[in-house]
């Protein structure tokens, strides 16, 4: 089967596009797919686009007509990468030009589709607007991909304008297959609202690559980690605040480590810097998905406030790994992690209300570093509980596969 692979240029991926080496990070659920395709009997050709970035990004390869066809090591694969061809920072010109990178990465996208008269395209919400015109107007056989839902696309329905009504059109296309990640936020819901009826669809808990108890080894301090883009949805702030509050002796007994980056990074440095926490608090970048193991066997205690779900990859890793968790309990107002409870109950995890999280994160901290077999306790329940319920990625991919090769 030849597949068209249509997806945004994710920073993890655009790494592995500068280095000149397959080496991904972050968005295992995109990459592990690419990797089974890549080296199955498929044809595969992937187009990487810089749709659903913003208009600031600009991809630091060089070439003229920025259009870069490429192959890395480790991936056999041919790709293509299409970003905009003219930025322009005046209003007038800018609308223009706009809409000429989007007419040319729309054309460019169609001419491989024509050209490679591929049997099934698989495409990223990003590239939704692709999606639909070779739905409706070429009769493709579309695979899309969701992968979480954002507050954003709850907007197209409570927010009147034309683009709304414009994306409202485009996801009641008649795609052969919808493919949502079950993050904790409300895909089943979002799904039944917004798709066609006709329209087969999935909601998946991500995969993980071991499900393999750590063993803790004793130390002077306890190693608290929060991993996760430094983003507001992600509870970053909250996070260093909730730190700060612990008391002097218990600051003295803790390692806290930050794991991401993004638009909030100099925010967050600059509170570590304001509450004295730089001799506490250590910041890394992103890594590479072999790294996280080792941040696993460091890890005592984990905690994810994520706005929107608490059923992401990291979270999940973490749970697999056997470390003792504290996440934030569901939002019946953002409908996140509504049926968190069908997975992961309070006996498994420790969780804090969504209303009061810079209140009861220190308390709930300062309990564990204070009592260190509930750490092991804990610890203990969730890895039972993840054995049960999450697949590893292999599984995970293994029943991707069969629904798309199943399409007709």
């Amino acid at each position: 089967m030849k597949i068209l692979y249509i997806c945004r240029i994710f920073s993890g991926l655009e790494s592995s596009l500068k280095s000149g080496y397959w080496k991904p990070t972050g968005v295992p659920t995109i990459y592990k797919i690419l990797e089974y395709f890549d080296k199955s009997e498929h044809k595969l050709q992937l187009i990487l686009t810089d749709f659903g970035v913003g208009f600031k990004h600009k991809t630091t390869l060089k070439n003229n007509n920025k259009i870069f066809s490429l192959n890395l090591k480790g991936f056999s694969s041919p790709i293509s990468v299409i970003t905009d061809s003219i930025l322009y920072n005046k209003f007038i010109f800018r609308i223009f030009f706009k809409f000429f990178n989007l007419l040319k990465k729309i054309l460019i996208i169609l001419y491989f589709f024509l050209k490679n008269k591929p049997d099934l395209i698989y495409v990223d919400r990003s590239n939704i607007l692709v999606a639909t015109i070779l739905v409706r107007f070429f009769g493709a056989k579309v695979v899309l991909r969701i992968m979480g839902i954002y507050p954003s696309m709850w907007e197209i329905k409570k927010k009147i304008t034309l683009k709304n009504i414009f994306l409202r059109w485009c996801y009641k296309s008649k795609f052969k297959l919808v493919i949502c990640t079950n993050d904790g936020t409300a895909g089943e819901i979002w799904m039944e609202k917004f798709l066609h009826k006709s329209v087969k669809r999935v909601n998946l808990l991500n995969g993980v690559d071991n499900k393999k108890f750590i063993k803790k080894k004793k130390k002077k301090k306890l190693d608290i980690f929060f991993i996760g883009r430094l983003e507001n949805i992600k509870g970053c702030i909250e996070f260093v605040e909730g730190i700060s509050l612990l008391s002097e002796e218990d600051k003295k007994k803790v390692s806290v480590t930050i794991v991401g980056t993004g638009s909030l990074q100099t925010q967050v440095l600059s509170l570590i810097k304001k509450n004295n926490l730089k001799k506490i608090i250590k910041h890394q970048n992103r890594v590479t998905h072999n790294l996280i193991k080792e941040i696993h066997k460091n890890c005592d205690i984990y905690v994810s406030l994520n706005k929107l779900g608490n059923l992401s990859n990291a979270n999940l890793e973490c749970f697999s790994s056997g470390i003792c968790s504290i996440v934030i309990d569901s939002n019946p107002e953002m409908l996140s992690d509504l049926n968190m409870n069908k997975y992961f109950s309070d006996k498994t995890l420790i969780k804090i209300p969504y209303n009061s999280i810079q209140k009861e994160l220190p308390k709930k901290i300062s309990y564990l570093i204070n009592n260190k077999k509930k750490i092991n306790h804990y610890s203990r329940k969730i890895y039972t509980q993840a054995l049960k319920i999450i697949k590893t990625w292999d599984e995970r991919i293994a029943f991707e596969k069969k629904l798309i090769e199943r399409i007709k």
